[in-house]
């Protein structure tokens, strides 16, 4: 018959303290004592460094998510700079492609510019000669333009077009102004009125002399007497000093529509 290993361990403990002696019972003790709080001091050590190991675990976990959560806003981050720098690509592309297509309409224009250019001062040259100075100084300004590296074309054809507009509006109004006109010889100061493109006419300040410029001839001609009221009356509705009114004035034909 077998004894439990339970009464056995209790039956060795028992015959220790009965036949070992005291001293020895007592360094026994205080050895397993010292064995025991060994252990527990041991235990308590591997439990801070446990604790220590899940701090540093949590930690790192916590910068693992930091770097990861950096890592993707710099991938979205390059990645939109990607698509802006394919979008500034295609911005370089296009613009290339209308620079070379501006150089090539600046070739284009520019020969044109100039032949409009000479149109407008041979028109203006045989043209009715009213407000010449005015008219000439334009022209001047438009040709000083075309020389000046720093004119930009768009302004350079604005300004032309300008001036083919302004020449447009003088056969569409009437206008009074003051001039010198040589007349006998001398340089008179004379009112001239000019209806569109149709007539240009002198009255000197006096009143006591007037003519039409003659386009056939390309000379000014004297109008009789009797035309010296009826071209001050139109003057004076040119200058709105009289309501419109009918101008029963004289006309040069040309002689092919005679």
């Amino acid at each position: 018959m077998q004894f439990p290993v339970f009464l056995m361990r209790l039956f060795r403990l028992v015959v220790l303290l009965v036949f070992l002696p005291l001293p020895v019972l007592a360094d026994s003790f205080s050895a397993a004592l010292s064995e025991q709080q060994r252990a527990v001091s041991e235990a308590i050590d591997s439990q801070k460094r446990v604790e220590q190991l899940d701090d540093e675990s949590r930690n790192l976990l916590e910068s693992y998510r930091q770097v990861t959560a950096e890592l993707e806003r710099l991938e979205q981050y390059n990645e939109h700079r990607q698509r802006f720098v394919a979008s500034q690509d295609e911005e370089l592309q296009r613009l290339a492609e209308q620079l070379l297509s501006i150089d090539n309409t600046r070739r284009e224009i520019e020969p044109l510019m100039e032949r409009m250019l000479d149109v407008l001062d041979r028109f203006v040259e045989l043209d009715t000669p009213f407000l010449p100075g005015e008219r000439a100084k334009r022209i001047a300004q438009l040709q000083d333009l075309e020389g000046q590296s720093d004119a930009t074309l768009p302004e350079r054809y604005r300004r032309l077009l300008e001036a083919y507009q302004v020449e447009t509006e003088y056969g569409r109004t009437i206008e009074s102004y003051r001039g010198k006109l040589e007349l006998d010889g001398e340089p008179r100061l004379v009112t001239f009125l000019r209806l569109g493109r149709v007539a240009l006419y002198y009255l000197t300040l006096d009143g006591k002399a007037a003519g039409i410029w003659n386009r056939a001839v390309s000379r000014w001609e004297p109008l009789a007497l009797e035309h010296n009221r009826k071209i001050d009356r139109a003057l004076q509705i040119a200058e709105k000093r009289l309501p419109p009114d009918l101008m029963p004035l004289p006309l040069i034909v040309p002689e092919r529509m005679q």
